[in-house]
């Protein structure tokens, strides 16, 4: 049995609580299983009086044992891309701390993360539940976070439906966070860059039988290339020649990609109690 051993602390949180709370092989008891995925697995658990998101990786692989080596787990690199959008004051799930622990007996990693309320912008698509000045408003607010994260010199290269989640601020306006911020990472080509992000937002819902819109598509490019274009990038571009361009770009991403039909489907039931 290996002891747990707390490797990022938010400032303010007691790292020996949160340690022994997931040091319990019970905490799980009671908690919602969000995802499996391999040797990840995602939690919606109460812990320590708090609604927590809890992300666990296995690490029992030798990629898995390299990464705890150089400090590159996917525990770290989510916690350094959300400490990098919060710099950024793009919203993401605040992380309270990384433990590293044995659960179902193997060393595994587990990141606790705020839970935030509401549902993500795969399941909006699904559902159909949003007005039509609802849906180009979510677009809207996706295309300038793109925008916003080019603009950086960054990229999310897992920037999907699933891994947005829609929400609200205090006085009920809503945002749009990224609730996996594993795969940022510095962008060379901004405008490339921006072309994959927006095409992994049609990639997921097409291949789970809900592709938006075309009209609500073009509402993001726009938006994104507004963005962009208000910074004064690229320079050498009409706005039509532009928005051509990078629709090109995201529909030649698409075909690529062949079949878009994802490994395990996000809109299906995975929620039970076992660990």
């Amino acid at each position: 049995m290996t002891a747990a051993r707390v490797i990022k602390l938010a400032a303010g949180e007691d790292g020996s609580a949160w340690s022994d709370a997931l040091s319990r092989p019970n905490w799980r008891d009671g908690a919602e299983l969000l995802k499996r995925d391999g040797g990840v697995s995602v939690w919606r658990a109460e812990l320590l009086g708090r609604v927590v998101v809890v992300k666990c990786w296995s690490l029992d692989r030798l990629k898995r044992r390299l990464q705890v080596i150089v400090g590159a787990t996917p525990a770290v690199r989510q916690w350094r891309g959300a400490a990098w959008l919060q710099e950024h004051e793009i919203p993401t799930a605040d992380p309270f701390v990384i433990v590293r622990t044995t659960l179902d007996g193997q060393l595994t990693e587990c990141l606790v993360m705020r839970a935030l309320i509401g549902e993500t912008v795969l399941d909006h698509l699904a559902g159909g539940d949003l007005t039509i000045r609802q849906e180009h408003a979510l677009a809207r607010l996706i295309g300038r976070q793109i925008a916003q994260i080019t603009l950086h010199n960054r990229f999310n290269r897992d920037h999907k439906p699933s891994n947005l989640i829609v929400t609200r601020t205090g006085d009920s306006t809503p945002i749009v966070a990224v609730i996996d911020s594993v795969a940022i990472r510095r962008a060379t080509r901004s405008l490339d860059h921006l072309c994959s992000m927006l095409a992994d937002l049609a990639i997921e819902p097409t291949g789970c039988g809900c592709p938006p819109r075309r009209t609500l598509a073009m509402r993001c490019v726009l938006e994104a290339l507004a963005g962009m274009v208000s910074d004064g990038q690229p320079k050498d571009k009409d706005p039509a020649t532009l928005r051509n361009e990078v629709w090109a770009a995201v529909m030649s991403v698409m075909a690529r990609r062949g079949n878009l039909t994802p490994r395990i489907d996000p809109l299906a039931d995975v929620r039970r109690t076992d660990g």
